[in-house]
């Protein structure tokens, strides 16, 4: 085979994309939804940026300056020490968690805490892919889906916890058996209002999803 034939054979057909308009239908649909999602996410944090009004920084500010929160917020907050909606509602230990937070300022932390959100939710995405078995087009689907959601978007700019709890049980069912799953099913229960229903939709799917693909013939 001559150099002129090699090179002939390996150069690149332009028209083979235009004779698979499936495959060009697919990718142009996965952008979208990638697109859409990075929207989404960053709706969020502009929200975040504005809002944040259910994030746990003044609760934390007040114990970094040895005053009691949960005294002040019984007290009636008298002095105005609790911004916004940032009711001292969760577990004590959160509050030792979010500690650098409450060293910062808050439009500074509101910001922080946004994109750490942000990463919680990637975080939980990818340790679901391992505990249900998801293909890569299942996952993709499932994690658009995930993103598009108003509750992630109310999540991320409300500065609320529900990620961090997410991402805490994704782990605890995720890791290896030799991980600590005890310390992340503990830490979990930072905020115990969301942390059993979250836990009991996980442990129930789980085992009902490996069923439900089992049931099927391979192709």
């Amino acid at each position: 085979m001559t150099v002129h034939a090699v090179g002939m054979a390996l150069r690149p057909n332009p028209d083979a994309a235009i004779r698979n308009p499936s495959k060009i239908r697919t990718r142009t649909l996965w952008s979208i939804g990638w697109a859409a999602a990075a929207v989404s996410a960053a709706a969020g944090v502009a929200n975040a940026v504005r809002h944040s009004q259910d994030f746990q920084w003044s609760p934390t500010r007040l114990l970094l300056h040895h005053i009691n929160p949960w005294q002040v917020e019984l007290a009636g907050d008298p002095h105005h020490q609790l911004i916004l909606s940032q009711g001292p509602n969760y577990a004590h230990f959160l509050y030792l968690l979010f500690a650098p937070f409450g060293a910062i300022s808050f439009p500074v932390a509101r910001l922080v805490w946004a994109f750490c959100n942000l990463a919680l939710a990637g975080v939980a995405l990818w340790y679901c892919q391992r505990i249900f078995r998801l293909s890569r087009q299942e996952w993709g689907v499932a994690a658009i889906l995930f993103l598009l959601g108003t509750p992630f978007r109310n999540s991320v700019g409300n500065g609320q916890q529900s990620l961090l709890v997410l991402a805490f049980i994704a782990l605890a069912y995720g890791v290896g058996p030799r991980s600590p799953r005890w310390l992340w099913f503990g830490l979990s229960y930072c905020k115990y209002s969301s942390r059993h229903l979250i836990s009991l939709i996980f442990s129930s799917r789980a085992a009902s999803f490996s069923s439900w693909q089992h049931s099927f013939p391979p192709p």
